[in-house]
């Protein structure tokens, strides 16, 4: 992953799936391919100077518009696998009954916003979008959005509610299946289900496997936005 962030390539893509372009890539880069989701999207875009990362992502970003899908990249030893975000790990659980020796959950509503109001280009008030959910648990916090002609308006409010801030973190004995962009089953007094893992630390220590993850309570794609070739007129 370091030599793919780190080389750049210039090369324009026409109707080539995102699983394609990624085996071009690693092939001009000498990577080994290893598992590649299929997507059976083509896209088209131009990379000017871009890393063989950038370059992959914006293949599976533009892949990810039409199925919905995340995808991310990982090393599996010394190949390149594209996986499903979230994929969850069979057969693991991290439970505070066996391998969990500790776990620490934050909750922060500092950059909440659960409701807007919508007015139009004079100020006025057209009417509200809100989440009745989140103002009932924490109280209403409100943003205004002045209507423009040229956006979405039901779009641009609806990216404008923002739910609370979570985090969570777990001390674990170790197990070299748990890593970041998987997901696990969590069985603690705290917290119960699926969570997406954003981060590990594994540590080795006195003939012991310890390990310390980052939770993500929103599954999120790493998105490259691809250049469009300009149409001459």
């Amino acid at each position: 992953l370091f030599i793919l962030s780190k080389s750049k390539i210039t090369k324009k893509f026409v109707n080539i799936t995102a699983e394609d372009i990624t085996t071009v890539i690693c092939k001009e880069l000498g990577i080994k391919v290893g598992n590649l989701v299929k997507t059976g999207i083509p896209v088209s875009f131009i990379a000017d100077r871009k890393t063989g990362y950038q370059i992959i992502m914006m293949a599976y970003t533009e892949a990810s518009k039409k199925t919905g899908e995340k995808y991310h990249p990982i090393m599996n030893n010394d190949q390149l696998d594209i996986i499903l975000k979230g994929t969850l790990i069979e057969n693991y659980v991290a439970d505070s009954r066996s391998n969990m020796t500790e776990s620490t959950y934050k909750e922060s509503i500092e950059n909440m916003i659960n409701q807007i109001m919508i007015t139009d280009q004079q100020g006025n008030m057209t009417g509200y979008k809100r989440n009745d959910e989140w103002i009932g648990k924490y109280s209403m916090i409100q943003d205004v959005y002045k209507t423009d002609p040229n956006k979405d308006t039901n779009k641009e409010v609806e990216a404008m509610l923002k739910g609370p801030d979570r985090s969570g973190s777990l001390t674990l004995i170790g197990d070299y299946r748990v890593k970041s962009s998987y997901s696990i089953e969590i069985r603690d007094s705290l917290n119960a289900g699926k969570f997406w893992v954003k981060s590990d630390v594994h540590t080795f220590q006195n003939g012991n496997h310890m390990m310390k993850i980052e939770l993500e309570f929103e599954n999120m794609m790493n998105e490259e936005k691809a250049p469009q070739e300009k149409t001459k007129k």
